[in-house]
């Protein structure tokens, strides 16, 4: 499993797909310690992280 630390500002996250096919979190910041950018299996796993992520406080670490 992966392990992600939370940014402090998280904004909004949004399921995008990549340029090769697949499925991404993305929080609309193009540059900045925190920028959110995480590959995900399927759109269930993406709805499931974007869950942790809200849920969690700043700083801490998830595993997905």
């Amino acid at each position: 499993m992966a392990k992600y630390r939370r940014p402090k500002i998280i904004g909004e996250l949004k399921i995008i797909c990549n340029m090769a096919g697949g499925l991404s979190i993305h929080n609309g910041l193009k540059q900045g310690k925190n920028k959110i950018m995480l590959s995900c299996r399927s759109e269930a796993h993406c709805l499931e992280l974007i869950e942790k992520l809200k849920s969690a406080k700043p700083f801490e670490i998830i595993q997905y």
